[in-house]
């Protein structure tokens, strides 16, 4: 998410790419076949059943940002703050709409619902696992795909005080340090067999998403590497990049050839549109410029909210195609959305 006075169009465009690729996902794919199935040739469409890769794509958006926002910061704090004022806002709204959805909507369809404990982590921005072992009672995420946001915030902490501390060189080794580090350690105690208990060490690095580190220090190169026009910091954005999309994986769950290559296709998109103006002109299309200014309200309200409405909907017209369902509601959350970044946000920040 960059500040608005250096907005860049283009990763605007790209952010549009990606919201609208998990939404996909989300809403036609394996999590929406639980609820209510849509048809084998619409699950199985590529946008659909590998739309997650629209996630490592804001990983590399969000490297590249911050890296241009700490910049502007005289300290940690003041980068910090930047950042809690740039995500609270809508975070709160968000949560709200999700409480309120949740004592009413929810009941009527018979849709789960969560109890009010889970809005603590999305106000805090802390890995609902984390909280659970701190606190020992059962947290989760208002919304699941809020896990990003925990992740993205780790990355804050980590990279801001080390860019403050030693620089920003120093500070994207520390990135891939420690990616490196779980990275190697992960799968060598699964191979060998290793007990829970063994693991159990693992699971803090885990909660705070360094394995994805990978994915931001390439974002911070690709963003250093056009500050200087340099080739060589393309291309180790580039190498990075595609370390992440070859040996990132779910823990402890492998991938497999079909699940990497998106991720390399998203990289790869990311890297031309840093070089090919035709391309940045394709992303400077207006709808997706305007999805993308409203991405992150969009990503907040869309998967609680919006599977709850999809069930009240096939209540209503029982008889509508389940593939044709998720229109209506996408409308309904994108025009939600955009009163949030419009009038909701804005105004929450004058208090």
């Amino acid at each position: 998410m960059s500040d608005a006075r250096v907005r860049i169009k283009y990763l605007d465009g790209l952010r549009g790419v990606a919201i609208m690729l998990v939404i996909f996902s989300h809403y036609w794919g394996s999590q929406w076949m639980t609820n209510l199935p849509v048809p084998e040739a619409v699950a199985s469409l590529r946008p659909v059943r590998q739309g997650w890769v629209g996630v490592q794509l804001f990983f590399l958006i969000s490297g590249f940002v911050i890296l241009m926002t700490v910049e502007r910061c005289t300290g940690a704090r003041q980068f910090m703050y930047k950042r809690w004022l740039r995500l609270f806002p809508a975070m709160a709204i968000a949560t709200a709409l999700t409480v309120a959805f949740n004592y009413t909507v929810q009941p009527i369809v018979e849709f789960h619902s969560t109890p009010w404990r889970d809005a603590i982590p999305g106000l805090i921005f802390v890995s609902p696992s984390l909280l659970s072992v701190i606190l020992q009672i059962d947290i989760d995420s208002l919304h699941r795909s809020w896990w990003t946001l925990y992740v993205e915030v780790g990355f804050y902490v980590v990279f801001g005080i080390a860019y403050f501390c030693f620089g920003w060189k120093r500070a994207t080794i520390l990135l891939l340090i420690l990616a490196f580090a779980i990275l190697a350690a992960t799968p060598v105690l699964i191979e060998i067999g290793a007990s829970g208990s063994t693991l159990r060490w693992l699971e803090p690095f885990e909660w705070l998403g360094f394995r994805f580190y990978l994915w931001f220090a390439s974002g911070i190169l690709f963003a250093r590497a056009k500050s200087q026009s340099s080739n060589t910091l393309f291309g180790l954005a580039i190498l990075t990049g595609l370390m992440a999309a070859l040996l990132v994986r779910p823990f402890p769950i492998p991938l497999t050839w079909d699940d990497r290559y998106p991720m390399i296709a998203a990289l790869f998109l990311f890297a031309a549109a840093q070089r090919l103006q035709a391309l940045q002109t394709v992303l400077e299309w207006r709808p997706l410029l305007f999805v993308g200014v409203i991405s992150y309200p969009l990503y907040l309200i869309h998967e609680t909210i919006g599977f709850g409405l999809l069930v009240l909907l096939k209540q209503f017209v029982p008889r509508f195609p389940n593939e044709l369902l998720p229109f209506p509601v996408l409308a309904l959350v994108i025009v939600v959305a955009y009163a949030i970044t419009i009038h909701a946000e804005p105004a929450l920040r004058l208090f």
